[in-house]
């Protein structure tokens, strides 16, 4: 039987990181980090989602509700389709002009100059 990993790293109170995998931009490799929030409402916020395993749906369904993704620029958007679908309640927001370029993605809304009420 394969042994859980722990991924969540707390860096503060309701405050969490992911080190992910590096991924290849114009043939260098960047690192990849998600954080993720616990609101007073006890719902979850992920910024910048990264490649999805079964640790990682353990650990963060363990935190509470995964509410909001948010995909926070052009480029933090390799993953989030898997977490549309491991988390389809979750509001998706894209940043602006995501929309355009991954068409094959469903957002629930895009991100603009103000904050969104939630």
């Amino acid at each position: 039987m394969k042994k859980a990993v722990k991924v969540l790293n707390n860096i503060g109170e309701n405050i969490w990181t992911v080190e992910g995998e590096a991924v290849l931009f114009f043939g260098m490799p960047y690192t990849t980090i998600m954080t993720l929030i616990k609101m007073a409402s006890g719902d979850i916020w992920i910024h910048s989602s990264l490649k999805l395993s079964q640790d990682l749906i353990r650990e963060v369904s363990a935190l509470g509700n995964v509410k909001y993704l948010v995909s926070p620029n052009k480029l933090h958007h390799l993953f989030i389709a898997d977490w549309i679908k491991a988390f389809p309640k979750a509001i998706c927001y894209a940043s602006p002009g995501l929309v355009k370029k991954r068409r094959d993605i469903t957002f629930d809304k895009e991100l603009g100059m103000h904050p969104e009420t939630e």
